[in-house]
C-alpha cells in the first residue's frame, strides 16, 4: 500500500522516530479503518479527506499509546507521554499540526506513485502539500504553529517541596508569574 509506506516513512517523507515499519505493522490491526481509508487515495489522488485524517490520527495515537482513554487526540497523547513517561521530545508523537503536514507530504508522495502508470499524470505543486520553496529548494513544512520556545517559558519549573503560595520568594514559577505545571515537583494542584 503506497500511502502506508509513505506515511510510515520513505526516502521522500519523514518517519516517526524510533517507530520503524515493524512497529507500524503491529499497530495496523488496532486501527481497522486505516487501510480502508489509505486505499481511497487510488480513487482520489492528492486529497486527504477528513476520514483519512481521522484514521491517520487514530493510528499515530495507537502507535505511541495503548491507553484508549486518550481517544483520538494526538496532542493529548503527546502531553501524557511528555509529562508522565519521557521528556525526550524525539520519543513522543508529533503535534496534530505537524501530523497534518506529514500526512499532506505522504499523500503527495503516494499520489505520485499511484498515478505513475498514467501517460498523462496529474500535476500538482508540492507547495500545496506540506512543502515550501526556499532558495529554489523544496523543504518540508514541519509545522505551521509558532515554536513553543517563542511563546512559552518552558524552562520554568519549580522544585519546591510543598505547595507554592503567591508570596513565596524561592518558587521559580511564582517569580515568573506562572502557574505550576506537571513538570514542577511541588505538591500544588495542577
Amino acid at each position: 500500500m503506497a500511502l502506508f509506506h509513505a506515511f510510515t516513512g520513505s526516502d521522500s517523507t519523514s518517519a516517526f522516530k524510533f517507530k520503524g515499519k515493524r512497529s507500524c505493522c503491529k499497530v495496523m490491526p488496532k486501527v481497522p479503518s486505516l487501510m480502508e481509508e489509505f486505499s481511497t487515495l487510488v480513487d482520489t489522488p492528492y486529497k486527504a479527506s477528513p476520514r483519512l485524517k481521522e484514521a491517520a490520527t487514530n493510528f499515530v495515537c495507537r502507535l505511541y499509546s495503548d491507553d484508549i482513554h486518550e481517544g483520538n487526540d494526538v496532542d493529548r497523547v503527546r502531553m501524557t507521554q511528555f509529562s508522565q513517561k519521557t521528556r525526550d521530545v524525539e520519543r513522543i508523537p508529533p503535534t496534530s499540526d505537524a501530523l497534518d503536514q506529514h500526512l499532506k507530504r505522504s499523500v503527495f508522495q503516494a499520489s505520485i506513485w499511484t498515478t505513475a502508470h498514467m501517460s498523462m499524470m496529474p500535476i500538482h505543486s508540492p507547495t500545496d502539500h506540506g512543502w515550501k520553496e526556499e532558495d529554489r529548494k523544496l523543504l518540508p513544512i514541519w509545522t505551521t504553529l509558532p515554536l513553543a520556545k517563542d511563546i512559552l517559558k518552558l524552562d520554568v519549573k519549580c522544585n519546591c517541596k510543598s505547595p507554592c503560595v503567591p508570596t513565596c520568594t524561592r518558587c521559580s514559577c511564582v517569580k515568573a508569574k506562572l502557574k505550576c505545571t506537571r513538570l514542577c515537583k511541588c505538591k500544588c494542584e495542577k
